[in-house]
């Protein structure tokens, strides 16, 4: 079969990450408009609904509660590590930071210097 192809007053295109639908991916049977794409244009579309998925989370009740958490434990381990000598948590502090985004762990020192200092 022949690749889609479509012209427009903004000139001419094809869809040429798609599989012709007679020729499944996966041998005989039903094929879904998944299995048609590219293996470059399934990684765009994952990475895509992988966004949408974490922005959702991150709007979640849950999310939301174990942030708070995350932050009053973080800024706790961080004042008594860097401003009040207490060398004693950094074993704590690092394994908290492994777990968290860079973002955040930048975020939770300022908001903890501001606090404190």
């Amino acid at each position: 079969g022949a690749l889609v192809s479509q012209s427009t007053e903004f000139g001419s295109f094809a869809a040429s990450g798609l599989r012709p639908l007679s020729a499944p991916a996966s041998g005989a049977g039903l094929t879904t408009p998944n299995d048609r794409l590219s293996p470059e244009w399934r990684f765009a579309l994952n990475c895509i609904l992988d966004e949408a998925r974490r922005r959702l989370y991150r709007k979640s009740q849950k999310y939301i509660l174990e942030r708070k958490i995350q932050k009053e434990l973080y800024v706790k381990v961080y004042t008594d590590f860097w401003m009040r000598g207490n060398k004693m948590k950094e074993g704590a502090m690092t394994k908290i930071e492994s777990q968290m985004e860079l973002e955040d762990v930048l975020w939770f020192r300022a908001y903890a210097e501001r606090r404190f200092l």
